[in-house]
Parts: C-alpha cells; structure tokens; sequence
C-alpha cells in the first residue's frame, strides 16, 4: 500500500469513516485542466462528492461551470456562487416549480436544464411566463444509452424546432452523455466517441442558420473525457476522476487520475481455522454495486470477498495468516458516489497524514432549502 494513504492518530477515528485526501483531490483536479487543456473548458460533474469544499478547489483553479443532477446539488452550487449551473437530470412535476424557485433565490448563478420532451418543455415555458422569468435549457441527446434524451438523428431537429418557438425558454446548446461508452480499451472508446461527435457537430451545424448564437455542447464524463478533449468547442464533465475509485482505477489506467477517497474500517472479527476476517462495513458503508466486487482492501490485497451484510464484510484472507481484530483496513471503494452519499461528512486528511478537517456532504440531502 502507498505510504501516503497512512493515516496519522486514528486511534479516535470511528469506523466506518469515508476519508478524503486533500492534495490528492488537488492533484486530480489539476490532472483533468491538463486533459481539458484549460479550465474553461471543464464542467466537472458534483454527483459523485456533492461537497462543497471540493467545489472552492475547483473554483481556485478556475473552473466556475458545473454539472449536477438534483435540485439540492445545484443549490449547493449557488451557495458557493457558482457563475453557471447545468441540471443534466429531467425535472418532472415538483422539481420544475423548485428550478425556479432557484432562479429567484440565487439570481447570480445562471441555472439550466435538460429538456427532451415537449409536453414538458411546454409546462417549462407556461411556468416561466406565470413567474416573468426565462428558462435556460440544453436539449438532451441520447447517443445509445437508451436511458434519457432524445435519440441523436432527424428527432433532435424535430424537437429543436418545436422548443425555439416556445417564448419563455432559450435553447444554450446540446447535452450528450455517453455512458454506454465505456470500454477498457481507450482506443474503441474513441471510435464510438468520435462517431457520436460527428453526428452531432453535423446536426448543430445545420442548426445554426436558426439561431443567433453559438450552440454549447457539454459531451461526456469521466471514461470519454479524453476522446472528447480533443474537440475544442466541447465542454467536458467529468465527476468521477475528482475522487477516483477501483473501477475507474482498474478500467482506465491511461487516465492516470489517482484515489483520493477511501473508506477507513477496522476488523471486528477473525476465523483462523477458515482464514476469514469481518470488517465493520457493510453495505451501509460502502456502495453495494457492483454486485461482485464492491472495494479493494489496500493494505489487505490479498484478500478476497466472501459475503456481505448491512453492517457486516467478510473476506478470506489470501494468505493462510489474518489480521487482528482492531486492525485498521483502509478500502478503496468500486463505485465512489454512491459510497460518498451514504456519509454526513469526510474525515480529510492532509500531505502529512494529519486529519485537518471534516468536510459535509451537504447535497446527500435531497433537499436544502428550496
């Protein structure tokens, strides 16, 4: 195990306990300005930490566009006065009146939506003109995913056309997320990258014609961010890669992005005779996806899990010996968002393995205030 994830006194540190490592968050978010090939290019993704600390990082490196996916994180945004703020998550019913009970509470941060369906795009604009205010929106492709947006082709322009006539909203650009691309291979995800690009700077150039401005197109996360860098008029929005977890780790070595959270855990039980060891993080502690392989033990690598309950992870040990009980594991989990939404706060440590500070995860909250 890397010295650096060592943690310093942790004889007062409960477990289980979601850490963060400061300069190894820095280091990613500088590591993604690179990639991009400046800040201004980036619309990182708040899904995954949903903090607001991480957010004043990014903002001291420049970046001051953001993506997120509930009412609750893009008012975490507006608290960190964040310039502009995209919602890539269809608001239905409830969640449209509070879209605008954002832009009257916060006026200094210019709040979008996502938009793929005209019976919705109409109640947008109904709501809009009743409140004297006009809705930002980026129509959401579906590329393949098949999970929301319209389907990239002729329906896009069908759609476009309908929305542009609507008075009280104003088409900003396209949203596309690709989620089905995500192969190991960075070359195969290139190709499919590359193609959805094409396809979409063909339709939006055909576009321009009907509207005044310049189109933005926010493309991607974390595994295509490399593909679509390369296009200077995209913005990229990556989310993952800020905390980095042992799927990306393990799928994406070329994106060289380095763990910054772990989840801290002690062993509360041992069985010699069978080499098994329990830690004290179950499911309630750790995402439960994917179904297989939900962390890697590591300063344990040679363990392999066995079963997991509520509060409860157990794991052969690999080695024919096992740890003690009290023994301290340090996991990195498989999948970090849903790992960070089931804590109130981060233990964060700093360069020295001292734990500095304690940092909330204010939007695990499905509400904050409005």
């Amino acid at each position: 195990m890397d010295k650096s994830y060592f943690i310093q006194h942790t004889e007062d540190l409960f477990s289980p306990q979601l850490v963060f490592y400061k300069e190894k968050i820095l280091q990613n978010i500088e590591k993604s300005i690179v990639i991009a090939g400046n800040s201004a290019r980036l619309r990182p993704h708040v899904k995954t930490h949903k903090t607001k600390q991480i957010v004043q990082l990014c903002q001291a490196k420049g970046i001051d566009k953001f993506k997120c996916a509930t009412i609750a994180e893009a008012e975490m945004l507006a608290q960190c006065n964040v310039q502009d703020v995209l919602i890539a998550y269809p608001l239905i019913g409830p969640n449209i009146i509070r879209f605008f009970h954002l832009k009257e509470r916060y006026p200094h941060t210019l709040f979008s939506m996502v938009l793929d369906d005209k019976k919705i795009a109409t109640e947008v604009s109904r709501l809009a003109e009743s409140k004297h205010l006009q809705a930002e929106l980026y129509i959401d492709i579906d590329p393949g995913l098949h999970r929301t947006g319209v389907p990239l082709g002729s329906e896009v322009i069908d759609f476009y056309n309908y929305v542009k006539e609507l008075k009280y909203v104003q088409i900003k650009g396209f949203h596309c997320y690709d989620g089905h691309n995500h192969d190991p291979d960075l070359e195969k995800r290139e190709i499919e990258g590359n193609k959805i690009y094409t396809h979409l700077k063909t339709m939006v150039q055909s576009l321009k014609p009907f509207h005044s401005k310049e189109f933005s197109l926010v493309l991607g996360g974390t595994p295509s961010f490399p593909v679509y860098a390369k296009y200077p008029e995209v913005e990229v929005s990556p989310g993952t890669c800020f905390l980095q977890d042992w799927n990306y780790l393990n799928q994406y070595k070329e994106l060289d992005f380095v763990p910054a959270a772990l989840v801290f855990s002690r062993v509360i039980g041992g069985y010699r005779t069978h080499s098994l060891f329990t830690l004290d993080l179950g499911y309630k502690g750790i995402a439960s996806d994917p179904k297989e392989e939900r962390g890697k033990i590591l300063n344990w690598e040679s363990s392999r899990s066995v079963f997991q309950n509520e509060e409860h992870w157990v794991f052969e040990s690999g080695t024919g010996s096992i740890p003690e009980i009290g023994e301290y594991m340090y996991v990195l989990p498989t999948h970090i968002c849903p790992t960070c939404a089931l804590y109130d706060e981060a233990a964060v440590v700093d360069a020295s393995g001292n734990i500095t500070e304690r940092w909330e995860i204010v939007a695990r909250r499905r509400k904050l205030t409005v």
